[in-house]
């Protein structure tokens, strides 16, 4: 990966995470990148005026009717926008999306040049979204 990344670090509370000297901590390069899905998978398209691209607008499918047109719509959405990324290896892009309770979306995907894979999980229910697990 070529380019490097960095930004302020945010916290379980999607806080500023301040270090114990007062400064805002940050996070680089992979980690970075990590968090950045992490919102975006929170965000709606267009909610940023900086970037109208950014966003998987999962809020789209709060209180709907899931039934399985809508999962596949879902899941094709998340491939769409991880492959939008320069730095995923597209072709190990999987994403998996399930009608429990809430509708789980679970993908995987690995970054260019790297063998390890990551892991993403996001809960949509009735009125919230939640990222439940990342690895």
């Amino acid at each position: 990966m070529n380019r490097y990344y960095t930004d302020i670090a945010l916290d379980e509370n999607w806080q500023p995470a301040v270090r114990s000297n007062g400064d805002f901590a940050t996070v680089s390069d992979l980690d970075c990148l990590i968090q950045e899905i992490r919102l975006e998978a929170l965000t709606t398209q267009g909610e940023l005026f900086f970037d109208p691209e950014f966003g998987w607008s999962l809020p789209d499918f709060l209180h709907l009717r899931i039934d399985d047109l809508t999962l596949l719509e879902i899941e094709q959405r998340v491939y769409a926008r991880l492959a939008a990324r320069e730095e995923v290896e597209t072709t190990s892009i999987g994403v998996v999306v399930r009608a429990e309770d809430t509708v789980v979306i679970s993908a995987v995907w690995r970054w260019a040049g790297d063998s390890k894979t990551n892991r993403l999980q996001v809960s949509v229910g009735r009125v919230d979204i939640e990222v439940i697990a990342i690895d």
